[in-house]
């Protein structure tokens, strides 16, 4: 099995940590594997919103973590911390090329152990009914389904909300 290394990514820090994450995000977000899964609408992300996105990290409480090996991006998760509302997944992509080689767990073990040093009791996850890689992934980690919300993608496919208890 690959070796993956996670680390955390500050796209504030100047265009030296913005570029390679924009670049990444937007590589394995829009490609068709992948944007099935990750997208409400199906519409691909453009530049512009994921910069957007990329400048609010902080302001909003999220963390981009990259899982880099062989001199390239594997994966990248999203994780959003609020003392309020709780700690959520919110989104994990991996490159098709690098699926079945360990990036997606080793990208929610790293996001488990980070929720968990941060204080949070449980972290959430929603996917998509039909994303049966990712459901696998999940329940094998631990999670739980605890809610569904019907037709949430045009095509009428549903969304299952996972939490795990940490």
């Amino acid at each position: 099995m690959q070796q993956w290394i996670i680390h955390e990514v500050f796209p504030e820090l100047g265009p030296e940590h913005l570029e390679p994450l924009l670049e990444s995000y937007l590589r394995i977000w829009n490609n068709p594997e992948n944007l099935r899964f990750l997208s409400f609408t199906q519409i691909p992300f453009d530049e512009s919103m994921v910069k957007s996105w990329l400048s609010s990290r902080a302001r909003e409480g999220v963390h981009y973590f990259s899982a880099a090996s062989v001199g390239e991006t594997g994966g990248i998760a999203v994780v959003k911390l609020d003392r309020i509302q709780g700690c959520e997944l919110m989104g994990i992509g991996v490159d098709p090329k690098w699926k079945r080689h360990g990036v997606g767990t080793a990208l929610i073990q790293h996001v488990v152990s980070f929720a968990g040093d941060h204080g949070f009791r449980s972290l959430d996850a929603f996917v998509f009914a039909d994303n049966v890689r990712m459901l696998r992934i999940l329940l094998s980690l631990g999670f739980i389904p605890v809610g569904m919300e019907h037709h949430r993608r045009p095509d009428g496919a549903d969304l299952l909300r996972m939490k795990r208890e940490l």
